[in-house]
Order: structure tokens, then C-alpha cells, then sequence
């Protein structure tokens, strides 16, 4: 049986592909967030190893997503991570700023000319169930509740990321 989260993740882009390989079609990151559209390069549940130059990481973001690209550096690194509902699995804050700190670690993107640089912004999506234990673990890390309760976000600006944690409701 397939998962909620794998089934969301594959109506938003496919597991295991890259835009460029892909039809305009089968991607639908507009869902998430409409810029998303207008990407310079996107990957799918692939290992940072087989996206990033100069590593030999297995971490796999869920969906990460280029845009804005000036003169081949990257303005905005979009990152979603789907949480399974009802797992205890790793914090999704620390796992996103896992992925952004290996980004600007490594700079450079393979098989394209982009790469990020100290400007780069971030903007990180986990979407999880949220419970109790959740809500306490961004209440603790100073997140502010969205409009409507439909989940919590934070911007450190020492880092340059803006961080949103959605219900899958």
C-alpha cells in the first residue's frame, strides 16, 4: 500500500527524477507554492550525492527546488520534506537545516552551472502531521503559528531561511 506521503509526493514531483527529465505536466510544485513553477533546476528524493559536486552524502531531501538564478548563482533554494503522519522519526527542523547546511557547504550543483553563494535565501516546507509533541517542538524553537492554525513558521535571518511547518490537513 502506498503511503500518504508518498502519494503526495509523487502527485507534487515524481520520486527519484530531475525537472529536465520530466514533462512540465507530470510537476505540480504549484501546490506548495506558485513560484515554484518558475525553477531553474528541481530534483526528486535523490541522494545530495547525485545532485551536489564534492560529496559523497546519502541525505535526500524529499523535493528541492532552484529558482531565481542570476548569472548562474541561485537566489532561492526552496526544500520540502514530507513526514510520514504518525512516525517519530527525525525532528523535520533539524533535518531541513541538515539539507541547507550541506547546500552551502558544497555550493556547487551537478550537471548545471548554478550554484549558491552566501546570499542564497532558503525557504524550507516540512509537511507533517502535527501533534502535540510537534507543536511543542516548534513552540521550543520559537515558531509563530500561521493564520488559521494550519501550522507554524520562522525566519532567521542569521541564516538566511524561512521555515514553514503545514499540517497535511
Amino acid at each position: 500500500m502506498i503511503s500518504k506521503e508518498a502519494s503526495i509526493h509523487d502527485l507534487i514531483f515524481p520520486m527519484r527524477n530531475v525537472s529536465d527529465k520530466l514533462d512540465d505536466r507530470s510537476l505540480n510544485l504549484w501546490i506548495l507554492d506558485e513560484k515554484l513553477v518558475f525553477h531553474n533546476y528541481a530534483a526528486s528524493d535523490l541522494p545530495v550525492s547525485k545532485i551536489m559536486e564534492e560529496t559523497t552524502s546519502r541525505i535526500r531531501p524529499d523535493i528541492l527546488v532552484c529558482t531565481d538564478t542570476q548569472e548562474d548563482v541561485v537566489k532561492s533554494v526552496s526544500l520540502i520534506e514530507l513526514k510520514r503522519p504518525f512516525t517519530d522519526k527525525d525532528d523535520p527542523v533539524k533535518q531541513l537545516y541538515k539539507y541547507v547546511n550541506l547546500i552551502r557547504e558544497k555550493h556547487k550543483f551537478l550537471d548545471t552551472p548554478i550554484r549558491v553563494n552566501e546570499t542564497t535565501m532558503y525557504y524550507c516546507y516540512a509537511i507533517c502531521e502535527i501533534d502535540k509533541k510537534v507543536e511543542n517542538l516548534l513552540i521550543d524553537k520559537s515558531f509563530i503559528k500561521l493564520p488559521l492554525g494550519l501550522g507554524y513558521f520562522q525566519y532567521n535571518p542569521s541564516r538566511n531561511v524561512f521555515m514553514e511547518v503545514r499540517a497535511y490537513d
